[in-house]
C-alpha cells in the first residue's frame, strides 16, 4: 500500500519568511479621502491585517508597521524593515487622482533589486482583480527608495473614483486583492 505523494501548496513557499506589511499613513495623516468619505489610513491597516491573517496561516512571520490608528514616520517604517531583516516589504496604499475615472492597481518598485518582487504581485494582481491592473513601475517613494530590503508599494484602487472607491470598500475585494497579494508574494519566494 504505497503512501499517497502529497504535493503542498503555495504556502510552503512562505512559510518562515519575514514580511513586513505597512499600511500607509494611520493617526493624524489620514491619507486621501474618497469620494464618499473613505479614509485612506482606515482602508489601509483592514486590507494590512487581512493579508497578516493569510500570511501567518502559511508560516509566514509577519510585522505590521502600524498596528493601529497611529502615526508612523517613513523613516521608521523602514527601519522596521532593516531590524527584522525583512524577506519582503509590502506597503499598503489607496489611490487618488484629479480626475475621477481614472482607475485600476499600479504596483511600484525602486531598485532593481526590487523589480521581481514588483513583477510577481503585479501579475497575480493582474490575473484575478475586478479593477484594472496598470502593472508595475518605477516609483519613488520614501519607504521603498530607502529600503535596502525586497520591497514594494501597491495602490489599489482609486478612492477618487466613486465606482472604484464602492468596489475596493466590499469585503469581496478585500480578499480578492489580499489573496492576490499573497499569491504574488508566494510566487516570488518560489
Amino acid at each position: 500500500n504505497a503512501d499517497q505523494v502529497k504535493r503542498p501548496g503555495v504556502e510552503k513557499y512562505l512559510e518562515d519568511k519575514v514580511i513586513i506589511i505597512d499600511p500607509g499613513h494611520g493617526g493624524r495623516d489620514s491619507g486621501t479621502i474618497g469620494v464618499g468619505g473613505t479614509l485612506e489610513k482606515n482602508l489601509t491597516i483592514q486590507t494590512a491585517e487581512l493579508l497578516r491573517d493569510k500570511l501567518q496561516a502559511a508560516g509566514a512571520k509577519v510585522i505590521l508597521t502600524r498596528s493601529s490608528n497611529t502615526y508612523v514616520a517613513l523613516p521608521s517604517r523602514v527601519s522596521i524593515s532593516h531590524i527584522h531583516n525583512a524577506d519582503a516589504f509590502i506597503s499598503l496604499h489607496y489611490d487618488s487622482t484629479i480626475d475621477q475615472i481614472t482607475s485600476g492597481i499600479t504596483t511600484y518598485y525602486y531598485h532593481g533589486y526590487q523589480q521581481a518582487l514588483a513583477s510577481s504581485i503585479a501579475h497575480s494582481l493582474g490575473s484575478t482583480m475586478q479593477v484594472p491592473n496598470r502593472g508595475y513601475r518605477f516609483g519613488d517613494y520614501h519607504v521603498i527608495r530607502e529600503n535596502k530590503r525586497v520591497a514594494a508599494l501597491i495602490e489599489l484602487g482609486y478612492l477618487s473614483n466613486p465606482v472604484d472607491e464602492l468596489t475596493i470598500t466590499t469585503n469581496e475585494y478585500q480578499e480578492t486583492v489580499t489573496s492576490a497579494i499573497y499569491n504574488g508574494l508566494a510566487r516570488y519566494f518560489k
